[in-house]
């Protein structure tokens, strides 16, 4: 009985919502794709409307009819209207990613009770400025979009997805992270640390790792691990199959003698790991991850990193999604080195003085990973090194595995003199010991050369 009043509490509530909607003279308008449902199908409050009607929700009632709705609806609209599964127990990845939330197959019923979810969402949309429906800016659809779902862009965990997390509105908004960390800069955005993974140096960061315990000696698989057992009166250690007898008792293999009480006859100070195929016994053991997207077998230090965020709008951002006329700022700059090489280049002219350019690249040794966590370290220790050498406001750039320090004040051969002082003192602590190429430009012969790179490199 109480689960059939909460059911009718919840109906009343659908019937309520309609009853809102309805008092204001007109009907949720439904788009039902790939084909229109029938009257029988919606429930009095919700009209169907055609391909050229702007609608308040859409309905995919067939899987394959998901990529229908880029050339069902504009760009903003695609984006932003929310989208209901009607297509029943569906497997699809892509209407899981694309829609809002799933009701099975379309009933009035269902309908009825997913406009108690629908109807906040379609009360914001009334908000928005209509420019944005015109708009193609993905920034802009972006941020409508989370407005008009009052939710942050944020990942969930996906086995299928190559790097275990997958954001969803990804679906909607081609580079929605991408254009979410421009929005970042831009001060629209919020951005938290959400998760992190383990992930593949070799193939573009693969999250589908499994760990692999190896013999420190042979490297070999076959390794069990067993308790140490330490007899107290003649001090003997070893591991446990050497005490155990075929009767399930324990006899010391040293002095013969019974071992019956834990703590007063012996007691067990570790473990150790025994490998089958070579007899090494050690406390020590290898891991490695064996990454199963490429086949790589990766060392624990080699092990690369991926980070995951949570993007929230700010009160900025809400603002402008309904301001009458919402107007972005320009994107975020990102200059790069040329664009910094450039900039200095000016200062040095405005100031009339005389400057140059260490171009410093680093090449990791054979058989480690640049996107494995010992080099990471490594560059990262090398670029403390590189800003401890120079005075503390010498700008230095960095697009990895090189480094730009410009050097105001001294002159091209000053600093190409001072080069075998300078690569010693970055050089002499580094363990990994990369190979290190040095480089000392004038500020027009590095321009120079990006500029022929970049002729070399365009389509003919």
């Amino acid at each position: 009985m109480s689960v059939t009043l909460r059911k009718a509490s919840f109906d009343a509530r659908a019937e309520r919502s309609n009853e809102t909607r309805l008092a204001s003279g007109s009907q949720w308008r439904a788009l039902s794709l790939p084909f229109p449902l029938d009257e029988s199908h919606l429930p009095h409050s919700i009209a169907a409307c055609g391909r050229d009607e702007a609608p308040d929700f859409v309905i995919i009632n067939d899987a394959a009819s998901i990529s229908l709705l880029a050339s069902a609806l504009s760009p903003a609209a695609a984006a932003i209207v929310p989208v209901v599964d009607a297509t029943g127990i569906s497997a699809d990845n892509r209407v899981k990613r694309r829609s809002d939330l799933s009701i099975g197959m379309a009933s009035p019923r269902a309908l009825s009770e997913a406009l108690i979810t629908l109807s906040p969402m379609i009360a914001r949309i009334r908000q928005l400025s209509p420019a944005i429906f015109q708009a193609a800016d993905p920034r802009l659809l972006l941020l409508a979009r989370l407005f008009v779902r009052d939710s942050d862009l944020l990942p969930s965990i996906d086995p299928a997805a190559k790097d275990a997390f997958v954001y969803r509105d990804e679906a909607a908004v081609d580079g929605a992270v991408t254009t979410a960390e421009d929005l970042v800069g831009n001060g629209l955005l919020e951005r938290r640390f959400f998760d992190a993974v383990a992930a593949c140096p070799h193939c573009a960061c693969s999250a589908r790792l499994v760990v692999r315990e190896l013999c420190a000696s042979c490297g070999s698989p076959h390794v069990t691990e067993q308790a140490v057992l330490h007899h107290l009166s003649c001090a003997y250690q070893g591991p446990e199959s050497d005490f155990r007898q075929e009767t399930g008792g324990l006899i010391c293999p040293k002095c013969r003698q019974a071992l019956t009480f834990f703590s007063l006859d012996y007691d067990r100070p570790g473990s150790l790991y025994i490998c089958h195929a070579c007899g090494h016994s050690s406390g020590d053991i290898r891991i490695e991850l064996l990454c199963l997207n490429c086949g790589a077998s990766i060392a624990a230090g080699d092990m690369s990193r991926q980070d995951f965020y949570r993007y929230s709008l700010t009160d900025a951002a809400r603002a402008l999604v309904i301001s009458p006329a919402p107007k972005l700022p320009p994107s975020s700059p990102d200059q790069g080195m040329i664009g910094a090489v450039r900039a200095f280049a000016d200062r040095l002219s405005s100031r009339g003085a005389v400057g140059c350019i260490l171009k410093v690249r680093l090449h990791e040794p054979p058989g480690t990973p640049p996107a494995g966590r010992n080099w990471q370290q490594t560059w990262s220790f090398f670029r403390s090194l590189l800003r401890e050498c120079f005075v503390q406001d010498t700008e230095i750039v960095e697009e990895l595995p090189v480094f730009l320090v410009m050097i105001e004040s001294d002159a091209k051969r000053d600093v190409e003199r001072a080069l075998p002082e300078i690569s010693s003192r970055l050089e002499r602590h580094l363990s990994l010991a990369p190979s290190v190429e040095y480089a000392v430009l004038t500020c027009t012969e590095f321009l120079a050369l990006a500029a022929a790179n970049s002729n070399a490199q365009a389509p003919r």
